[in-house]
């Protein structure tokens, strides 16, 4: 386990943690050199997305009935993660070179491409004491895209950039404890 994160994030209003339990490493660094909170401490915002569900359509005596869809969803959610680009570029680096080596087919634990994957992606809701109240938990979060990078010369807010992420499976809970990875 890399260095976990246990304070909130400072870029927002809102308490929460994140905590990643791993990152598909493509980029040559060693993983015992890969520090997490290159990602934790530098997240932005993160869209939480809606839960959609299909429904099926059957018609009895002329009228038109729906049905929630057993089957389950065959297409993965999107979650969207906004970071601030940390000094030495590296967490988009190491975002980057996830996409550009999941494209050539390179594998980073396995040699699966589908092992190419962040296990869990947890976010922890904290009250004003900072205990956790709720914990938000993706599993096997895939990444779809890294956003672009604008760079600005002279005074300028802070360089932040977009990922969209699909995962395949989302948990929560209400009043967890802090778990380890």
């Amino acid at each position: 386990m890399s260095y976990v994160t246990v304070d909130p994030n400072l870029y927002t209003k809102n308490r929460y943690v994140v905590r990643i339990s791993n990152i598909p490493n493509l980029t040559g660094i060693s993983d015992r050199d890969l520090d997490l909170t290159t990602f934790t401490n530098n997240i932005k915002s993160v869209n939480i997305p809606s839960l959609t569900q299909n429904l099926l359509y059957s018609y009895w005596q002329q009228s038109v009935q729906l049905h929630p869809n057993p089957q389950g969803a065959r297409e993965t959610n999107t979650l969207n993660v906004e970071w601030v680009l940390d000094s030495r570029f590296l967490n988009y680096s190491i975002l980057n070179a996830w996409v550009q080596g999941s494209r050539y087919g390179e594998a980073s634990r396995t040699d699966l491409l589908k092992d190419n994957c962040i296990d869990r992606f947890d976010i922890y809701t904290l009250d004003n004491a900072l205990n956790a109240k709720a914990l938000f938990s993706f599993r096997r979060v895939f990444i779809v895209g890294v956003g672009e990078l604008l760079l600005e010369f002279g005074a300028s807010d802070i360089t932040t950039f977009q990922t969209i992420f699909q995962y395949e499976k989302l948990e929560w809970s209400i009043d967890p404890d802090f778990e380890e990875f």
